[in-house]
Protein backbone atom coordinates (compact mmCIF):
# COMPACT_ATOMS: atom_id res chain seq x y z
CA UNK A 1 0.00 0.00 0.00
CA UNK A 2 1.32 3.50 -1.08
CA UNK A 3 0.55 6.90 0.51
CA UNK A 4 1.32 10.32 -1.08
CA UNK A 5 0.58 13.74 -0.14
CA UNK A 6 -1.47 15.84 -2.11
CA UNK A 7 -0.64 18.93 -1.24
CA UNK A 8 -2.90 22.01 -2.43
CA UNK A 9 -1.08 25.70 -3.46
CA UNK A 10 -3.52 26.72 -5.12
CA UNK A 11 -5.74 29.92 -4.42
CA UNK A 12 -8.79 27.59 -3.43
CA UNK A 13 -9.68 24.88 -1.55
CA UNK A 14 -10.11 21.46 -3.74
CA UNK A 15 -12.44 18.88 -4.17
CA UNK A 16 -10.86 15.31 -4.43
CA UNK A 17 -13.01 12.72 -6.15
CA UNK A 18 -12.18 9.68 -6.37
CA UNK A 19 -13.16 7.51 -9.68
CA UNK A 20 -13.17 5.40 -12.80
CA UNK A 21 -14.11 5.92 -16.23
CA UNK A 22 -14.89 9.75 -15.34
CA UNK A 23 -17.31 8.61 -12.71
CA UNK A 24 -16.34 10.07 -9.38
CA UNK A 25 -17.73 10.92 -5.92
CA UNK A 26 -15.96 13.30 -3.09
CA UNK A 27 -14.08 11.64 -0.79
CA UNK A 28 -12.28 15.44 0.86
CA UNK A 29 -11.45 18.66 0.51
CA UNK A 30 -8.20 19.88 0.47
CA UNK A 31 -7.85 23.60 1.57
CA UNK A 32 -5.44 25.77 0.37
CA UNK A 33 -1.90 25.64 1.81
CA UNK A 34 -3.10 22.29 3.17
CA UNK A 35 -2.46 18.42 2.14
CA UNK A 36 -4.41 15.14 1.91
CA UNK A 37 -2.86 11.75 2.51
CA UNK A 38 -4.11 8.98 -0.55
CA UNK A 39 -3.13 5.58 -0.09
CA UNK A 40 -3.29 3.07 -2.83
CA UNK A 41 -2.67 -0.28 -3.32
CA UNK A 42 -0.44 -0.91 -6.17
CA UNK A 43 -1.87 -4.42 -6.99
CA UNK A 44 -5.82 -2.60 -7.05
CA UNK A 45 -7.84 -1.54 -9.93
CA UNK A 46 -6.70 2.14 -11.79
CA UNK A 47 -8.53 4.51 -10.72
CA UNK A 48 -8.16 8.41 -10.36
CA UNK A 49 -8.59 11.01 -8.24
CA UNK A 50 -10.08 14.21 -10.05
CA UNK A 51 -8.87 17.55 -8.03
CA UNK A 52 -10.87 20.11 -10.29
CA UNK A 53 -10.94 22.31 -13.18
CA UNK A 54 -8.60 24.92 -13.76
CA UNK A 55 -9.45 28.96 -15.15
CA UNK A 56 -8.05 27.51 -18.66
CA UNK A 57 -11.08 24.60 -18.42
CA UNK A 58 -8.38 21.78 -17.80
CA UNK A 59 -9.56 18.61 -15.63
CA UNK A 60 -6.68 17.70 -12.86
CA UNK A 61 -6.17 14.17 -12.50
CA UNK A 62 -4.31 12.17 -10.40
CA UNK A 63 -4.58 8.33 -11.22
CA UNK A 64 -3.17 5.48 -9.11
CA UNK A 65 -0.23 5.14 -10.91
CA UNK A 66 1.10 8.64 -10.00
CA UNK A 67 0.36 7.63 -6.40
CA UNK A 68 2.77 4.71 -6.52
CA UNK A 69 5.33 6.45 -8.41
CA UNK A 70 5.39 9.43 -6.05
CA UNK A 71 5.61 10.57 -2.34
CA UNK A 72 3.84 14.13 -2.74
CA UNK A 73 2.44 15.97 -5.47
CA UNK A 74 1.57 19.27 -5.33
CA UNK A 75 -0.71 21.37 -7.13
CA UNK A 76 0.35 24.91 -8.04
CA UNK A 77 -1.57 27.70 -9.46
CA UNK A 78 -0.21 30.47 -12.37
CA UNK A 79 -2.68 32.92 -13.45
CA UNK A 80 -5.53 30.64 -13.15
CA UNK A 81 -3.50 27.57 -14.46
CA UNK A 82 -3.44 24.75 -12.19
CA UNK A 83 0.03 22.56 -12.22
CA UNK A 84 1.24 19.17 -10.75
CA UNK A 85 4.53 19.27 -9.28
CA UNK A 86 5.79 15.45 -8.58
CA UNK A 87 8.34 14.23 -6.22
CA UNK A 88 8.95 10.46 -6.52
CA UNK A 89 9.77 7.55 -4.45
CA UNK A 90 12.96 6.92 -3.16
CA UNK A 91 13.72 3.27 -3.58
CA UNK A 92 16.24 1.45 -1.49
CA UNK A 93 19.16 -0.67 -3.33
CA UNK A 94 22.52 -2.09 -1.87
CA UNK A 95 21.97 0.00 1.30
CA UNK A 96 22.08 3.14 -0.70
CA UNK A 97 18.97 5.35 -1.64
CA UNK A 98 18.18 6.17 -5.11
CA UNK A 99 15.80 8.39 -7.13
CA UNK A 100 13.38 6.41 -8.68
CA UNK A 101 13.28 7.29 -12.35
CA UNK A 102 10.92 8.72 -14.13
Amino acid sequence: MASTQIINHTTKALKVKLGNNRVYTEIATVEKNAAYKVSVDSNATYHEFCMGVDAGGKLIIVNSDDCVDNQEITITEMDGKFNLVKVPRQIQRRGRRVARPL
